[in-house]
């Protein structure tokens, strides 16, 4: 059965830097049902990669609004604080039931 994976999360956690450089090659194939997934990072990590990214202070604002939202949803989250974009991937492919 395939699977769309959702790949969700706030400014900075590193959605884009996991899909476009890792994604594709390494966990595409599981893709096929829809299962959301988050991304999610530390406040303080958030503001850092966003001001080293030249973000606004407004778009840090909705980073925690968002980062709040999803910490209530009933879907998987992976904390990306601490993690490389390969670590996330790894994390994801446990997720997902990948080896």
């Amino acid at each position: 059965m395939r699977r769309l994976i959702l790949i969700g999360g706030p400014p900075g956690v590193g959605k884009s830097t996991v899909a476009v450089e890792r994604f594709r090659r390494e966990l595409g194939p599981l893709a096929g049902t829809i299962e959301p997934i988050h991304l999610i990072a530390r406040p303080e990590v958030l503001e850092a990669r966003q001001q080293r990214d030249g973000r606004r202070l407004r778009d840090f604002e909705h980073t925690l609004v968002r980062l709040q939202q999803i910490k209530g949803l009933p879907y998987p989250r992976i904390d990306t604080s601490e993690l490389s974009p390969d670590e996330v991937v790894e994390r994801l492919r446990a997720v997902l039931g990948a080896s």
